[in-house]
């Protein structure tokens, strides 16, 4: 694998963190603006990422991509009052991330299905893809979350249960595990 190939790797694993810490960082508004810009870094990580890759044959849908999504996100930006501008900021985090999260599953049938040589998926890449997937993934939800708390459609307390941080923690171990053993 070459130096680009690693490089486009990195892009979309610093790009799902980067997600992370941009959804953390609108938890309080004193740290929201840092938040925006963690999150619109992560972004441009992802599209360097996707645009450095050397399997675009055609720039045709990255184009209708960037026409239909420009104008979607200018409608919003054009009727969605002031006061509905965080929701309307984590909806677009949550689209961000379940991109990135594609890209990775994406990837992964690339390699699953024959479109890439097999051999090629080394255990680095294995765990760069289930890392990148694993944390859009959850961008995604705690994105959607956001929303509909900021929304008023789910309580804003959270739900705790006996248990939950040995049960969390036994499920990451077994997430990187399972990318480790793959």
């Amino acid at each position: 694998m070459n130096y680009t190939q690693y490089f486009i790797e990195f892009t979309y694993l610093a790009a799902s963190i980067l997600f992370i810490l941009g959804l953390k960082g609108l938890s309080h508004p004193e740290s929201a603006k840092r938040g925006m810009h963690l999150a619109e870094f992560g972004m441009l990580m992802a599209i360097i990422g996707t645009l450095l890759s050397r399997e675009i044959v055609s720039y045709e849908w990255i184009i209708a991509g960037l026409i239909v999504g420009g104008a979607l996100g200018g409608a919003m930006a054009y009727w969605v009052p002031m006061t509905a501008m965080p929701q309307r900021t984590a909806l677009s985090h949550a689209f961000g991330a379940f991109a990135a999260a594609l890209v990775g599953i994406a990837e992964y049938y690339n390699y699953t299905h024959g479109i890439k040589p097999v051999g090629d998926l080394t255990h680095l890449k294995m765990g760069a893809m289930g890392f990148e997937i694993m944390l859009g993934a959850l961008t995604t939800t705690g994105s959607l979350m956001a929303f509909a708390k900021l929304q008023g459609m789910v309580r804003g307390t959270p739900l705790i249960y006996k248990g939950q941080n040995i049960f969390n923690m036994l499920l990451l171990a077994t997430t990187v595990g399972l990318f480790i053993c793959l």
